[in-house]
């Protein structure tokens, strides 16, 4: 979701699905000081690598275990194999009227709440589009024939459910359509119909044909549309399901070292919307990591943010006391900071008591000396402090975070 801007009903939708993205260059703010101060003020540069504030040290996972030992034995575990498999199965409370946690694609198919959960999709996807919000990757309106799947209503009657895997990656839509959809004008980073992608070996769901070659699908952790070349095994039956899901995600102990090494085997890594370009986004980088240990974190960022051992919700606390309740949290566990629209891991405080995360992230905003910011463009999985966007229309991530999420042991 654009950071900083109150988005449009349809991008609000989308990103509420996944809960993390780029601001595209239509901030506004950095173009109209920009031109104010005669593009004194570039709009948009890369950002510098490292990040500002961060040193070569910070950037090593060695560095970090030692700084943990500050909050605990780093190969003590915060979650054993057993509290991984409970933690699971407590997902399975409801929030807005939704389980947290995964479905369970071997059980029972509850067909009107799939058609109900597609037909809210293509009800917002629909108005987008034939009211030119969202629009093709060259900029034009959906034509009438392009519109079509997606004014078809979901029947739950027939949902035909079939497991599969993916046998290479498989993009999975948030609409009726294989092609992109875009803010006016396009950005191409942000693919609003992107939703994610199931890895090579994730098991799916076929739910239903469409009309035009898609295909309803699900995994356990997103709903969308696959397009009618996707590469999938013949049929499984759900005990092979069951096995092969099993085998890929095994709970094991939870250590602070391990959770390090696991998130800085990804650092450097693409960052992209959707999973688009074989990156990750913000919400996919904090599930993948906690998905090694058999965690079981849903796909959205919000949602993320509300799956954890316990939580502290911010308001009004200055820098000071943020900070001070973030490092008080990283002693009950791993720390996961969240404001709407993105989501971060806590790395901890450096040798100069600098708070630091790593995070999947497409851009900041970078005050300038003569007034106006640059969009300072990041595109990868980084380490940053929690300085970044001070003094800008977005504010730092410090002053952004609203919710403090630990997993580990209760308050």
């Amino acid at each position: 979701m654009c950071r900083g801007a109150a988005p449009k009903a349809a991008v609000g939708l989308l990103a509420a699905i996944l809960g993390c993205g780029p601001c595209s260059s239509q901030d506004g703010e950095a173009e109209t000081t920009a031109t104010a101060v005669g593009r004194v003020c570039p709009e948009s540069a890369p950002a510098p690598s490292p990040l500002p504030g961060v040193r070569a040290e910070h950037l090593t996972v060695e560095y970090w275990i030692e700084r943990s030992r500050a909050q605990g034995d780093p190969d003590q575990a915060i979650m054993s194999a057993g509290d991984v498999e409970q933690h699971n199965h407590s997902l399975a409370r409801l929030v807005d009227g939704w389980p947290l946690g995964r479905d369970d694609l071997t059980g029972p198919v509850d067909r009107a709440a799939i058609a109900a959960d597609a037909s809210s999709r293509l009800d917002g996807l629909r108005a987008a589009v034939e009211s030119g919000r969202l629009v093709a990757e060259d900029g034009r309106p959906l034509s009438r024939r392009e519109v079509g799947p997606f004014r078809v209503r979901p029947d739950p009657d027939r949902v035909r459910p079939e497991l599969t895997t993916a046998l290479e990656p498989v993009p999975m839509r948030c609409g009726p359509r294989t092609a992109g959809l875009y803010d006016v004008p396009p950005d191409l980073r942000i693919d609003r119909n992107a939703c994610s992608t199931a890895r090579a070996g994730e098991t799916l769901q076929i739910l239903a044909p469409w009309p035009g070659g898609m295909r309803l699908a699900r995994t356990d952790y997103v709903l969308g549309w696959i397009g009618p070349n996707a590469s999938l095994s013949p049929p499984l039956s759900a005990a092979q399901a069951e096995a092969l899901t099993h085998e890929r995600r095994a709970a094991r102990p939870m250590t602070r070292r391990a959770v390090l090494e696991a998130a800085f085997a990804l650092l450097e890594s693409p960052y992209g919307w959707g999973d688009t370009g074989a990156g990750r986004d913000c919400s996919r980088f904090v599930m993948d990591v906690f998905e090694s240990f058999g965690l079981l974190l849903p796909r959205n960022s919000a949602r993320q943010a509300q799956a954890g051992t316990f939580s502290v919700t911010l308001s009004d606390q200055s820098d000071a006391e943020r900070a001070e309740i973030i490092e008080a949290a990283g002693h009950r566990g791993v720390v996961l900071l969240h404001f709407p629209g993105h989501i971060m891991l806590y790395l901890g405080l450096t040798a100069e008591g600098v708070p630091m995360a790593i995070h999947a992230f497409a851009d900041y905003l970078e005050p300038c000396a003569n007034g106006g910011e640059t969009r300072r463009t990041v595109e990868r999985i980084a380490v940053s402090d929690l300085e970044l966007g001070r003094g800008t229309s977005r504010r730092s991530f410090l002053d952004r975070i609203t919710r403090v999420t630990v997993l580990g042991r209760g308050p």
